[in-house]
């Protein structure tokens, strides 16, 4: 539940800020991605290093990768700097302790931090109108074990 909940708050995110994106609903492939559906698609994976505990609480260490699929035009660096700015924005967005509170309160989901830690650009397939932007999220979530 842990996981889904997280999902929801990245995806309900990124829609918040560009409702044009369509998450790629695949667990591990993000290759798979239909050609007619690359443009403003998101995927996203996860892992949890490290889980510490007490008698009352589990204190999750979650890491984000989120991976933004944008489909070029003929002007690259127009299309780079977008999709910069795009996923910069998503990143404030996720980072935001007013989001983090505001959907907290109405999902439960007890994120303490979300700290982008990294935003790395590449070319698309050794396409280099399309590319890809893969966001890295740490966040902090505390559960009760109660």
């Amino acid at each position: 539940m842990l996981i889904s909940k997280v999902r929801k708050y990245i995806a309900d995110s990124i829609t918040s800020v560009d409702s044009d994106f369509r998450q790629h609903r695949d667990a591990f492939n993000d290759e798979n991605i239909a050609s007619t559906n690359i443009n403003k698609s998101f995927h996203i994976a996860y892992s949890i290093p490290s889980i510490a505990s007490d008698q009352a609480t589990f204190n999750n260490s979650v890491t984000a990768e989120i991976k933004f699929f944008f489909k070029g035009q003929r002007d690259t660096i127009e299309t780079f700097d977008n999709a910069m700015d795009t996923v910069s924005q998503i990143s404030m967005k996720l980072a935001s302790l007013t989001n983090i509170a505001a959907f907290r309160s109405t999902d439960m989901l007890p994120i303490q931090t979300c700290v982008p830690v990294s935003q790395v650009p590449e070319q698309l397939n050794n396409n280099d109108n399309s590319l890809i932007i893969t966001l890295s999220l740490e966040m902090n979530i505390v559960q009760s074990s109660c």
